[in-house]
């Protein structure tokens, strides 16, 4: 591991809580929970949808997931996918970079943006459907 991944990883959960935080504060959701015990991982949810923040050590990305709780059954999809689903990027076009502290800010930055451009899609009573179209 390199000194500058070191300082992703060192930086990662607050980085997401403050990139993230609208929310909380715009859209009511809970507070967000450090949750990684192998991945570091912070989830913000609110009623029957959840958003997944995470570092994927290996491949030093950022990995943004959407969980939506069904009629009983849970879809999940990454946001790239979500994303292309509903239009508002291509596939595989998700910044996800995070090699150094400045390419997981702005990794945080562009998917927090598609994630408050995506949320009230995801709490329409179409929501299932936007996921399902993102093969969750």
């Amino acid at each position: 591991m390199t000194k500058s991944f070191g300082n992703v990883e060192r930086a990662f959960e607050a980085e997401a809580e403050e990139a993230f935080a609208f929310l909380t504060t715009d859209f009511g959701l809970d507070a967000p929970r450090r949750d990684g015990i192998v991945i570091p991982t912070v989830t913000f949810a609110g009623p029957g949808l959840r958003y997944r923040v995470m570092l994927a050590t290996d491949d030093r990305a950022v990995v943004t997931s959407i969980h939506l709780d069904e009629g009983g059954t849970r879809l999940c999809a990454d946001l790239d996918e979500v994303a292309a689903a509903a239009g508002l990027t291509s596939s595989n076009q998700v910044r996800s970079s995070a090699h150094t502290l400045y390419a997981l800010r702005g990794a945080l930055r562009f998917q927090a943006d598609l994630v408050r451009r995506l949320h009230p899609l995801l709490t329409a009573p179409s929501a299932a459907d936007l996921l399902r179209r993102a093969n969750a």
